[in-house]
């Protein structure tokens, strides 16, 4: 199935967050939640 990207968002929003972060983990991004901003910095 072919995706485009805006449609990432929605699969990322709806996924399992244990299996986010393994994947997440296994390509080295580091997201950091800013509850105050709102706002996820993400380093690798």
């Amino acid at each position: 199935m072919t995706r485009k990207p805006g449609d990432m968002v929605g699969v990322l929003t709806q996924a399992d967050p244990i299996r986010k972060a393994k994947v997440y983990e296994d390509i080295g991004l580091r997201p950091i939640y800013h509850p105050s901003g709102q706002k996820v910095l993400v380093t690798s």
